[in-house]
C-alpha cells in the first residue's frame, strides 16, 4: 500500500511490505516565508482507479497526471460514504495514502492509533488537518459537491504564512496557487490533463501519450 511506502521510507523506491513501486520529484519551488511552494509528482503502481472506492466517490478516478500520478495538491478529506457525519472522516495525502479518523468522545483520531496530528472540524462542512510538522491544511466544504468537496484550499503555519489553492469551480481544475509572498503560478491543462505550470517567465512542460500517461516533463 502507499502507507506502506511512506512507513519505510520509500520515496524512489520498491515497497517491501507490498512490492509497490514509487517515485517522487520537485519540478518547481520557490523558497517563501513560513511555507515554500513546492510543486512536486509522483508515481506509485498502489495508487489505481477502482480499487479504492468509498461508497460511490474513487479518489483516483482521472487524476490530472493520469492513472497512478499525483501532485502536492491533490491533498483532500472525503467523508464515510454512509454519511458526511457519521464519525468517520478519510484524509487522502498527495502521495495517494489514505487514513481514516474516527471521531472517539468529540475528537477525531486515526484509526491505527498512530500520532499523525490532528485533524478538526473548524465549521460546518470544514475540516483542518494539522500534521506532525505543524503545518496545517485547510480544505474546501465537504458540501461543495463531489467533484470540488473536501479539496485542499490552504496550507498554512502557525504564524500566518499561508499558500492559497484556488480552484476553477465549472472544470474542477485548480486554476492558479497563491504563495505566502503573493507569487502567482498558473495551471493550464488540455481538458482535464495538466500540462502547463506558470511562475513569472519560469515554465514547468508536461506531455502525454495517447493512453494518455505521462511520459516527459521539461523546466523552461
Amino acid at each position: 500500500s502507499v502507507f506502506d511506502s511512506r512507513k519505510n521510507g520509500g520515496a524512489d523506491s520498491i515497497t517491501p511490505l507490498a512490492g509497490g513501486f514509487s517515485w517522487q520529484q520537485t519540478l518547481l519551488a520557490r523558497p517563501t516565508p513560513g511555507v515554500a511552494f513546492d510543486f512536486r509528482i509522483g508515481y506509485n503502481t498502489a495508487v489505481n482507479s477502482g480499487a479504492s472506492a468509498i461508497g460511490t466517490l474513487d479518489p483516483y478516478v482521472d487524476p490530472s497526471l493520469g492513472t497512478g500520478w499525483r501532485q502536492t495538491f491533490d491533498a483532500r478529506v472525503l467523508p464515510d460514504p454512509n454519511g458526511v457525519f457519521s464519525g468517520e472522516v478519510r484524509v487522502i495525502q498527495w502521495d495517494g495514502a489514505i487514513e481514516t479518523w474516527v471521531l472517539t468522545n468529540g475528537v477525531y483520531r486515526p484509526r491505527h492509533q498512530e500520532y499523525r496530528g490532528e485533524l478538526t472540524n473548524s465549521a460546518p462542512n470544514v475540516f483542518e488537518w494539522t500534521t506532525p510538522e505543524r503545518l496545517i491544511y485547510r480544505f474546501r466544504p465537504l458540501s461543495d459537491g463531489a467533484a470540488l468537496g473536501g479539496r485542499l484550499a490552504e496550507i498554512r503555519d502557525l504564524h500566518g504564512n499561508h499558500v492559497l489553492v484556488n480552484w476553477d469551480d465549472n472544470s474542477g481544475n485548480i486554476s492558479n496557487v497563491v504563495d505566502s509572498a503573493g507569487g502567482t503560478f498558473t495551471f493550464r491543462y488540455d481538458g482535464t490533463r495538466l500540462t502547463n505550470v506558470t511562475f513569472g517567465q519560469w515554465q514547468v512542460n508536461l506531455v502525454y501519450d495517447g493512453t494518455p500517461r505521462l511520459i516527459s516533463k521539461s523546466l523552461t
